[in-house]
């Protein structure tokens, strides 16, 4: 996944995707790790042949339950990507309860979930 810092860098630095996370790409490389330890899985455009974003499940902290992460550039929103992924995602989760947690302006995620 190193391979995908440029890409990685492209979304996490937008603002209106992950608040501007990272401001540069040693700040990229920091993010990319966490994804990786969160066991998170990149969300690839084969139609561009780049990284566009990432999705995760992971144990919660505050119950037995699994909680959603995830982010995709702001170039590749409304067209079927999360759906696409998270639907995936789904699929091989079984019958576990996962939160998630939305901010309230957050349209395309309330919609998406």
């Amino acid at each position: 996944m190193i391979d995908d810092l440029t890409d990685v860098y492209e979304y996490a630095s937008q603002k209106k995707v992950a608040q501007a996370a990272v401001s540069d790409i040693r700040g990229a490389l920091l993010f990319l790790e966490v994804l990786q330890n969160q066991g998170a899985l990149a969300i690839y455009s084969h139609l561009h042949q780049k990284v566009i974003g990432n999705i995760s499940f992971y144990p919660s902290f505050a119950s037995s339950k699994f909680e959603l992460g995830y982010a995709l550039n702001s170039n590749y929103w409304q067209r079927g990507y999360m759906t696409e992924a998270l639907q995936a995602l789904c699929k091989n989760l079984g019958d576990k309860e996962v939160l998630a947690y939305v901010y309230p302006n957050n349209e395309a995620s309330l919609r998406l979930l």
